[in-house]
């Protein structure tokens, strides 16, 4: 998990937890996410940001998902591998906050 601001200042954040709390000003979120072998097949790999998508991401060929400029608000990115007829494997889950200006990631003035 990478956060970034307008900058381009890149912070790798650990992987503690599911909530993921980031600064208002680092509010470009890049996931990245490993999935066991799927199938005989090569998966796709799927996003969707409730609160900010409509519906799933394409397919991608990667696991790496990027979300920038994510408003202030408490979100849940889930994640999942599909294969050729789009049958999706179990879903991973990240919820994050994102401050909003002014406040810090962790609610404080």
């Amino acid at each position: 998990i990478t956060i970034s601001g307008r900058r381009g200042n890149h912070e790798a954040l650990p992987v503690a937890g599911k909530t993921i709390h980031i600064p208002f000003n680092r509010n470009s979120l890049t996931l990245g996410f490993s999935f066991p072998h799927f199938s005989g097949e090569i998966p796709g790999f799927q996003a969707y940001a409730e609160g900010l998508d409509a519906s799933w991401s394409e397919p991608a060929g990667v696991p790496v998902f990027q979300f920038t400029r994510i408003p202030p608000g408490d979100y849940t990115i889930l994640v999942r591998a599909v294969n050729n007829w789009n049958r999706g494997s179990k879903e991973e889950e990240v919820r994050i906050v994102v401050a909003r200006p002014g406040i810090s990631a962790d609610g404080a003035l």
